[in-house]
């Protein structure tokens, strides 16, 4: 029977998403206002990420919720704003932190229950952070939803671009 060499390759463990392995470009001011919110420092009770694919927006949600987590609050993602129908409303309802991830494929039941825990979150000072893949004004949810949304921070999140991408760090996960 021959030998064979066996290969070895360089697989690195994904890290969780932080503030630290963001690389921010044109997002500096986002990044700012998201790890202010995730140690408690917001005022806002809502703020909306926008950005394409592979912009950064999930790992940016993740990151906030791992952050505000890290610093005591209690926080929780939800990464199908269909979710939001199916899930405890009074317990979301009592986090610091939401995060809804794709709130622009919100069905209109997840709407409704959107929009009333954005309003539950005001009242007891808490905060919604939601992202989307379009602005605001394109986003297919019910006006009341749309215009809360639109209260707080918005932050459109622009991807790096060719020069910015020189310093990113290597994937060696092809």
């Amino acid at each position: 029977m021959p030998v064979t060499d066996q290969l070895v390759f360089d697989l690195a463990a994904t890290e969780p998403p932080s503030f630290s392995n963001f690389l921010p470009g044109r997002n500096a001011e986002a990044l700012a206002s998201l790890a202010s919110l995730a140690a408690g420092g917001a005022a806002e009770t809502g703020i909306l990420l926008w950005g394409g694919p592979g912009a950064g927006t999930t790992h940016l949600l993740l990151a906030v919720i791992r952050a505000a987590t890290a610093c005591g609050a209690s926080a929780a993602y939800v990464a199908d704003p269909g979710m939001l129908v199916t899930q405890d409303a009074q317990s979301l309802a009592a986090s610091s932190i939401v995060a809804v991830d794709r709130i622009d494929l919100a069905t209109p039941d997840a709407q409704s229950v959107a929009f009333r825990l954005f309003n539950a979150l005001q009242e007891r000072n808490g905060h919604l952070l939601a992202a989307s893949r379009v602005p605001p004004p394109a986003m297919p949810l019910r006006e009341d939803l749309r215009t809360r949304l639109g209260w707080g921070l918005v932050y459109e999140i622009v991807p790096l671009d060719d020069a910015e991408k020189a310093p990113a760090p290597v994937n060696n996960r092809g």
